[in-house]
C-alpha cells in the first residue's frame, strides 16, 4: 500500500470539478441504494454515520452493525490507522483528500485494499460536520498486494525516518475515570533520538515508571485528548530531559492518544536569549542618562525613555499625542528666538534622511521654565522613522553665562584697575606738587616773604593736604568696596542728624567761597541703614555741590517723604552739567572730572561711591542739571526694601 497524504491538485478548478462530480454522483445514487459505487460518511470523530448498501455488502456488515457504532479506525489495518490519524486532522481543515490508499478489514477479517476520495462539509459557522467519501475497490489483487507491500514499506520508511517523534499511548484512569497515568504502545526512532529513551525500555510500560518526576499537568492535558477526542497543540518543557518540545496530540481511538512532537530546544533557547537581550537593552534604553524618543515618518512620537520624560516634562503617553514639531512645544534657539519647524533636528533628519548632530535648543514648559538641550537625530535603520537623543546642557549653558558675566566683570575690573592707576599717577600728583612746591618756597624764602604771603602759601598747602586726604579716603573706601571688604551693617539712624553732622564738616570749606548752605527744616526721620555708607553719600554730595558752586552761591539740602520713598535732595547754584556728560557721571570706565570753581581737583570717584552705596540700600540716585545754572542730586530710599521707617 502506498501512502499518499492528501495530495493537492494543481489548481482550484480541478478541485471544484471533483466536488461537482461527487455532488452529481450523490444526486444520482442514494446512499441507501445498491449503487455500483461505494459511499460512506464520517463525523468529526471518525464515527461512521452513514454508508450505502453497496459498501455494506463489500464489507459484510449490516447497517445496524456499523452505522453509529463503529469508528473508521475499527475497520482499518494497523498501518492504515496510522495513515488515517495522520491525515484526518489535515483533511478537516483542507476540505478534501484525493487518492488516499487504505486497507479496510472486512467482517471476516480479510484485508480489502481500497482507494478513497473525500470531501469535507461544514456548517454555516465554518465548523466541520462530516465527510462524504467514495470508496473504490482495487480488484487487481497482485497489483494490490504489490502496492500494499510497497505502501507498508513506505509507511515503515516514513515511520522510521520522519524527523518528528511519534508515539501512541493508552490512557490509564482511576475508578472515577480521572487520568492518572498512561502506557506506551508504539514509538518511532525519532522518539528515541529526541528523548533518549530506547524502545525496549518503554514499550508497554507506564510513564510514571519511566519518568516519575513528570508533571501531572502533562498527564491531565493528554488525558483530555484521549477521553474527549479534542486535539491540542502546545509547547512543553520537560525538566527531566531539559528540553523544549512542540507537541501535537490527537485521539487515534477512544482511550488512546498519539503525539507528534519536535525538539525546539535550540529555538526556545534562542528566543529566551533574544528576550533576555531585549530586556537588557530595554533596561539600558530606560535608564540611559540621555533622553531618547522614536518617531514615525510623520514625526509622531511612538515611544520614549524615562530621561526623555524628565527632560521634555511630558509622560510617554502625553508625548505620543505630539509630533516632533508640534506647535504645543515652545522651542527656542540659543539666542532666545523661536525655532521654526524646518530647523527642529528630528524633522530635518526625516526630511533629509541623514544624521543631524549637536543642535542646541531650549524647550519652555507650561511654567515658563527653560530646559536647554543638545539634540542629535538620525533615521532608523529601515528608514521608517527617526530616533532622537536629548542631552541636558543646562549646566553648560549656565556655565557659559557665568563665564560671560565673569568676562564682563574682568573687563570692568581691568577698567577699574586702569582708573585706579590713573588716579595714583595723575590725581594724587597735583596736590603733592602743590604741597611740595609751596613748602619749598617757604623753606627757601621765608625771611623774604611778608606775613600775608606766608599765610596764603600755608593755606594752599593746607587745602592741598585736605584734598589729598579726601582723595585717599575715597580711594580706600572704593577699593574696599570692590574687593568685598566693606562691611554692610544697617542699624536705626536719624537721617537728619547725619545731614547736620556733614554740613558742619564742610561749613568751613563753603565759608571760604562765601557759599551759604541751607537745610530746610524737617522732623527727625529714622531709617534702617549703614551709618558709614550714608555718611559717605551725604559728605560726597555736599563736597561736590560746594566744589562746583561759584563764590557767594547757595546749596540747599531738603528731605521729603511720601508713602513709598524718603527723598534726599542736595541742590546747588553752580556751573551745571552739559546733557552729553550726565551719563558719564556714575561710570568708572568713562572718567569724567571737572575743575571746581576755585580750581579744586577731583577724581569722579565720589559720585561712583554714592551710586554703589545707594544701590546697596535698594535706592536710586538721579540728577537734574542745567548747564550754567546748577544741579540737583536726588537720592530715593524705598521704604519697603532695606530702608524702613522705625
Amino acid at each position: 500500500m502506498r501512502l499518499i497524504a492528501m495530495q493537492e491538485e494543481s489548481s482550484c478548478d480541478v478541485l471544484e470539478l471533483r466536488v461537482r462530480e461527487l455532488e452529481a454522483i450523490i444526486k444520482l445514487h442514494d446512499l441507501s441504494s445498491k449503487a455500483p459505487i461505494n459511499f460512506h460518511s464520517l463525523n468529526k470523530d471518525g464515527l461512521i454515520v452513514n454508508i450505502n448498501q453497496n459498501e455494506l455488502d463489500l464489507l459484510g456488515y449490516t447497517r445496524e452493525e456499523i452505522v453509529d457504532k463503529l469508528n473508521i479506525l475499527d475497520i482499518l489495518s494497523p498501518e492504515s490507522r496510522v495513515v488515517f490519524t495522520y491525515n484526518f486532522p489535515k483533511f478537516k481543515i483542507q476540505g478534501f483528500a484525493n487518492h488516499l490508499e487504505l486497507d479496510l478489514i472486512k467482517k471476516n477479517q480479510q484485508i480489502l485494499p481500497v482507494v478513497i476520495n473525500s470531501i469535507a462539509l461544514y456548517d454555516p459557522m465554518g465548523c466541520f460536520t462530516h465527510s462524504i467519501s467514495i470508496v473504490i475497490e482495487n480488484t487487481r489483487c497482485r497489483e494490490t498486494q504489490t502496492r500494499s507491500t510497497e505502501s507498508r514499506e513506505e509507511f515503515q520508511q516514513l515511520f522510521r525516518n520522519m524527523p518528528s517523534g511519534f508515539a501512541v499511548h493508552e490512557m490509564i484512569t482511576d475508578d472515577k475515570g480521572i487520568p492518572i497515568d498512561y502506557r506506551f504502545i508504539e514509538i518511532n526512532p525519532a522518539f528515541e533520538k529526541l528523548t533518549g529513551y530506547s524502545r525496549n525500555d518503554i514499550i508497554g510500560k507506564r510513564v510514571l515508571e519511566i519518568m516519575p518526576q513528570i508533571e501531572y499537568s502533562w498527564i491531565e492535558r493528554c488525558g483530555l485528548v484521549a477521553l474527549t477526542g479534542t486535539p491540542i497543540e502546545f509547547e512543553n518543557y520537560e525538566e527531566s530531559l531539559n528540553k523544549y518540545y512542540q507537541v501535537y496530540a490527537y485521539q487515534p481511538k477512544a482511550g488512546h492518544f498519539a503525539t507528534i512532537f519536535s525538539d525546539i530546544t535550540d529555538r526556545k533557547l534562542m528566543e529566551i536569549s533574544l528576550q533576555k537581550s531585549e530586556d537588557k537593552y530595554r533596561q539600558l534604553f530606560e535608564f540611559l542618562p540621555v533622553g531618547i524618543t522614536i518617531s514615525d515618518l510623520k514625526g509622531n512620537i511612538l515611544s520614549g525613555n524615562k530621561e526623555a520624560e524628565r527632560l521634555l516634562k511630558l509622560s510617554v503617553k502625553d508625548q505620543s499625542t505630539r509630533t516632533l514639531d508640534d506647535s504645543r512645544w515652545k522651542i527656542i534657539r540659543r539666542d532666545g528666538s523661536a525655532m521654526p519647524s524646518e530647523e527642529v533636528p528630528g524633522m530635518m533628519a526625516l526630511k533629509q534622511m541623514k544624521r543631524i548632530e549637536n543642535v542646541e535648543l531650549g524647550i519652555i514648559d507650561e511654567e515658563e521654565n527653560k530646559t536647554w538641550l543638545n539634540v542629535t537625530a538620525a533615521p532608523l535603520p529601515d528608514k521608517d522613522g527617526v530616533i532622537v537623543a536629548y542631552l541636558n546642557i543646562n549646566e553648560e549653558v549656565e556655565r557659559e553665562k557665568r563665564l560671560s558675566e565673569y568676562s564682563d566683570q574682568l573687563k570692568e575690573a581691568n577698567t577699574m584697575k586702569d582708573q585706579f592707576l590713573s588716579i595714583i599717577a595723575h590725581d594724587l600728583k597735583n596736590p603733592f606738587n602743590s604741597i611740595m612746591g609751596f613748602s619749598d618756597l617757604l623753606v627757601n624764602n621765608l625771611d623774604d616773604y611778608d606775613h600775608e604771603k606766608v599765610r596764603r602759601f600755608i593755606s594752599i598747602i593746607d587745602q592741598s593736604a585736605k584734598h589729598t586726604l579726601e582723595l585717599l579716603d575715597n580711594l580706600l573706601v572704593w577699593t574696599r568696596s570692590q574687593l568685598g571688604g566693606l562691611s554692610f551693617t544697617p542699624s536705626a539712624i536719624n537721617l537728619v542728624d547725619i545731614i547736620l553732622e556733614n554740613v558742619n564738616l564742610v561749613i568751613s570749606q563753603a565759608s571760604q567761597k562765601g557759599i551759604q548752605i541751607v537745610v530746610k527744616p524737617v522732623p527727625d526721620i529714622f531709617i534702617q541703614a549703614d551709618k558709614n555708607m550714608i555718611n559717605t553719600i551725604v559728605r560726597n554730595l555736599l563736597t561736590n555741590a560746594i566744589k562746583f558752586t561759584p563764590l557767594n552761591g547757595m546749596v540747599v539740602v531738603s528731605v521729603n517723604e511720601d508713602p513709598n520713598h524718603i527723598e534726599l535732595s542736595i541742590k546747588d547754584s553752580g556751573v551745571g552739567i552739559k546733557p552729553e556728560n550726565l551719563e558719564k557721571l556714575f561710570k568708572i570706565d568713562n572718567k569724567f572730572t571737572c575743575v571746581g570753581t576755585a580750581n579744586e581737583n577731583g577724581t569722579g570717584l565720589g559720585l561712583i561711591l554714592c551710586k554703589e552705596f545707594i544701590e546697596k540700600h535698594g535706592g536710586t540716585i538721579k540728577v537734574d542739571s542745567t548747564f550754567g545754572i546748577g544741579s540737583d542730586f536726588t537720592v530715593l530710599f524705598p521704604k519697603d526694601h532695606i530702608i524702613e521707617i522705625v
